[in-house]
């Protein structure tokens, strides 16, 4: 799980920066789940062409990069408390020494 964590972030960030590359070049991909009958046909949007359906689609990249790099970090956060939890965990043992 540890490693699903760390790949959702990596995934995330990946998705994170090239939102940003998108966002400075002024064009994007259509959204699948956003794109409208007029933008399917079309593939992509430009910032100069259709400012209003940049500005929604970017919306949507932004907000799809970042609830990927969250549900990372809520990941890693979750399976970080179990192992503090178990008693079987091999880091257990480890932690109990250096609080000594």
């Amino acid at each position: 799980m540890r490693t699903l964590s760390y790949l959702l972030i990596l995934v995330g960030l990946s998705l994170l920066c090239l939102a940003g590359s998108q966002q400075s070049h002024g064009m994007t991909d259509v959204p699948v789940l956003v794109g409208n009958d007029a933008h399917t046909s079309v593939g992509a949007i430009s910032n100069a062409k259709d400012p209003e359906g940049f500005s929604r689609a970017m919306t949507f990249h932004w907000l799809y990069a970042g609830l990927i790099v969250g549900m990372g970090i809520a990941l890693l956060v979750v399976v970080s408390k179990q192992d503090r939890l178990d008693p079987l965990a091999p880091n257990l043992a480890r932690e109990s020494q250096a609080k000594r």
